[in-house]
């Protein structure tokens, strides 16, 4: 059989014209290259680009590490072509901020100097343009900002020409600083006056994590409870020292939003008055994932070196009659060494939380689930489940000091009793899943299957899931003892 030739632009060649193919046949042979290739193709043949348009700007991806990404050129592109703007649908802005630990166990950011965009007169005059002809009352603040390279301004100016915007994640260097992207949100969702701005209808799927910050982010990101069709949302958010249970949070527009259509939220950094006040705006929030955090350095009224589980319990009944899901996860002085970590208090217990009658998954740290930081104080939890219960997952540890330490025994001692009744308490519980990250010494091969033994003779399936530096930490025991 003759090869016929594929041409893109010539109706004329004796080979087959491809722009005569349909849409959905032109998109699925698109989807086949690689993003270098189809750019290329895009410049190389400007027939088939009103068709591959779409498809090459429907999503947006810059990962910044130790070179800030293009996006001044991306805007000046769509800048000088609206149209383009028109079929982003998703952007992503990545990039891990790279932590290093001095020897003190202080951490260091070792690329912080890249936290600025280089820029030019042709790069910063049409967004400077752009925003002055929004006639903000206070826009000299975003165009100083622009003309400084700050990448904060820069990302504020196109997601302000996203309207058809359906996800946006930000991370690393690009969440570092927040106050226009946070002005943006405002004055597209809070502020009430029509500036020709996104109304973001479309945007379901958000995440905003700073990352190795001190900055005070919350009154940038508080907008983002307004957006009308949220669905999921994932934030890094600090504890304003104003607050505490009887004080209200500073909601933009005075009122609570009414977050109705959340379904998953997680929530980083937050503690428990913060907690409080964004769970009341979340009426129907199906599954929570909470990363409960203390650092030394920074206690305050909100910020006490206590585990109140009993104030835990009750910051979450704004959604126990929703919540399928709650993992909660527990950090003490990210980057720090053991032996600086703070000492906590425990307090209370989970009782309550077996009031929350739809809660099907939990996930916590064994420390929460005994209510207690050390194996002797360890209080029985049958009683602190949720009835209707299916899935159990425990991991450990939340300190490494050897005075709170956890081990294979005492692990064991805490799970056995439980086992002998777990029916009587949970009788929907299909599985129990038990996190390990300790030393070899402390978890050894013959106590997982000790463990997962109790569990068949209780008629529980038990899953153990060990760390990847257990796991290496195991061989190289092993090759010390040989």
């Amino acid at each position: 059989m003759p090869h016929q030739s594929f041409s893109p632009s010539r109706p004329e060649s004796t080979g087959v014209n491809l722009l005569t193919f349909p849409a959905e046949i032109l998109r699925s042979i698109f989807e086949l290259l690689s993003p270098a290739e189809f750019r290329s193709m895009c410049l190389v043949c400007k027939a088939i680009r009103p068709h591959a348009e779409p498809l090459l700007y429907s999503r947006i991806d810059f990962a910044w590490l130790d070179k800030a990404p293009p996006i001044t050129s991306l805007l000046r592109t769509i800048l000088a072509r609206p149209q383009l703007a028109a079929h982003i649908k998703s952007v992503t802005l990545g990039g891990h901020i790279r932590v290093e630990v001095t020897d003190n166990g202080s951490p260091y950011i070792r690329n912080y100097r890249f936290v600025k965009v280089p820029v030019t007169e042709e790069d910063s005059g049409p967004p400077i343009a752009f925003v002055e002809s929004l006639k903000l009352s206070d826009d000299g603040f975003w165009v100083q900002e622009l003309r400084a390279g700050t990448m904060d301004a820069y990302v504020a100016v196109l997601l302000s020409q996203l309207h058809n915007l359906r996800r946006l994640h930000m991370r690393g260097h690009f969440a570092r600083e927040t106050i226009l992207l946070g002005t943006l949100f405002w004055s597209t969702l809070c502020e009430g006056v029509d500036r020709g701005l996104p109304d973001f209808r479309y945007l379901e799927e958000v995440s905003v994590v700073k990352e190795w910050s001190s900055y005070r982010n919350t009154q940038d990101l508080l907008p983002l409870f307004y957006l009308p069709a949220l669905k999921h949302m994932k934030l890094w958010l600090d504890n304003p020292a104003y607050l505490n249970p009887d004080t209200m949070i500073a909601w933009p527009t005075g009122q609570v939003p009414n977050a109705s259509t959340l379904r998953s939220l997680e929530l980083i950094s937050t503690r428990e008055p913060q907690l409080w006040h964004i769970l009341a705006a979340t009426t129907g929030l199906q599954s929570l994932k909470w990363a409960w955090n203390h650092d030394k350095d920074t206690e305050d009224s909100v910020i006490k070196p206590v585990v109140d589980l009993d104030e835990i319990v009750r910051v979450l009944t704004p959604v126990k009659h929703t919540l399928t899901r709650l993992e909660i996860e527990a950090f003490t002085d990210l980057g720090a060494p053991p032996i600086q970590e703070p000492r906590l208090n425990f307090k209370g217990s989970l009782r309550s939380l077996r009031e929350f009658i739809k809660l099907k998954s939990l996930h916590l740290p064994l420390e929460f689930l005994v209510a207690a930081l050390s194996p002797d104080r360890a209080k029985p939890f049958a009683e602190f489940l949720p009835r209707f219960l299916e899935h159990l997952t425990v991991q450990t540890q939340l300190l490494c000091q050897d005075d709170y330490a956890w081990t294979g025994p005492t692990i064991l001692d805490a799970v056995r009793p439980w086992l002998n009744i777990w029916r009587d308490y949970t009788p929907n519980l299909r599985v129990f899943h038990l996190m390990v990250d300790l030393d070899p010494w402390e978890w050894t091969d013959s106590m997982r299957d000790e463990l997962i033994e109790l569990g068949a003779t209780a008629g529980l399936p038990i899953q153990v899931t060990e760390s990847k530096e257990l796991k290496r930490s195991r061989v190289r025991f092993a090759n010390r003892q040989r």
